[in-house]
């Protein structure tokens, strides 16, 4: 008897500390068939990719539905996970996503740590001078930088930036520095504007081959 309360004990317990996904965690709840069936395709393959998932057999949106009622517990990809808004210093904050999105490109450490050391110097130069320039706070500067269409945008720079890492061996921070440097300036010059016309400008722009 006394061993069946401790473990009646144990699961109450367990039920108190774990967020239910939806609620506490960074995943929203799997989506009913009721929401599934709603959906546009367009909203299908976005829950699809989302979830860095591939449908080779979707032509028809019955097959999008069908696909996504099957996968709905397919969790969110890192990079596509609701961003939690923190007053941490704006550096910082990218640098977790570059640490996601590591993670999502499975990328070697040998990139990965020149990549975040670059990304986190950038950001925490510029977003100094802009601060000062247009008197805002580094966490306004912050919370607009992780919203969309800025922060797909600048998701969208690091991803290329990674891939041309791999592609080309590059393991040393100048020749990022180089390359991302002034992407991150204007980057945050049109956050402290909030100008979003650049913002889909990139977002617009072909993927390289």
């Amino acid at each position: 008897m006394a061993n069946r309360f401790l473990l009646i004990g144990a699961i109450c317990a367990l039920l108190l500390v774990s967020p239910a996904r939806g609620e506490e965690s960074d995943e929203p709840p799997p989506p009913t068939d009721a929401k599934i069936k709603k959906m546009k395709i367009k909203e299908l393959k976005a829950f699809i990719s989302d979830r860095g998932l591939v449908c080779d057999d979707c032509f028809e949106k019955g097959d999008y539905i069908r696909f996504v009622k099957k996968n709905r517990d397919a969790l969110l990809l890192p990079s596509k996970r609701p961003r939690k808004i923190s007053k941490e210093p704006i550096a910082d904050q990218w640098k977790k996503v570059v640490a996601d999105l590591s993670t999502e490109l499975s990328l070697d450490e040998k990139f990965s740590k020149p990549l975040s050391k670059v990304v986190a110097s950038s950001f925490e130069q510029h977003a100094r001078r802009i601060s000062k320039q247009l008197h805002k706070e580094q966490h306004q500067l912050a919370r607009t930088s992780l919203e969309d269409p800025f922060y797909a945008a600048m998701l969208k720079t690091l991803k290329q930036t990674a891939n041309w890492q791999v592609k080309n061996s590059i393991v040393k921070q100048d020749p990022i520095r180089n390359k991302l440097d002034n992407e991150i300036k204007m980057f945050l010059t049109a956050v402290g504007a909030d100008n979003v016309n650049p913002m889909y400008e990139k977002l617009a722009e072909k993927e390289e081959l």
